[in-house]
């Protein structure tokens, strides 16, 4: 299936985060037609879904700001467990740094381990 084969979320869906069908073909073409967490390629077994930073009263803005909150495409497996949400306290990046940090820190010591 090529990228142009994909069919774009119904016009609601399109409204909701701010986007036309234009808009979500050039995220889409940004990407390759791939998730870029797992990067896996966009296929209709394997639909892009729209990842948007949630930010307070996102409803109630217009659409062209909408529209700036939104990440790109990612498939819904990382879309609702890889990327994290954040929290009061950290931002979602510095979540995701944490978590680079605390396997990172993990590989260190298991190659030390290796190496014994």
């Amino acid at each position: 299936m090529t990228p142009s084969q994909l069919t774009p979320p119904r016009p609601a869906t399109l409204k909701k985060y701010g986007l036309t069908e234009e808009t979500w073909y050039i995220l889409g073409d940004l990407q390759e037609w791939r998730c870029p967490i797992c990067e896996r390629p966009f296929s209709a077994e394997l639909r892009p879904v729209t990842d948007h930073e949630h930010v307070k009263n996102y409803k109630k803005l217009s659409a062209e700001k909408k529209a700036q909150h939104v990440r790109g495409l990612t498939c819904n497996y990382c879309n609702l467990r890889r990327l994290p949400k954040g929290s009061k306290n950290l931002s979602p990046v510095e979540i995701a740094y944490n978590i680079y940090q605390y396997l990172l820190e993990y590989s260190m010591r298991s190659e030390e381990t290796d190496d014994n």
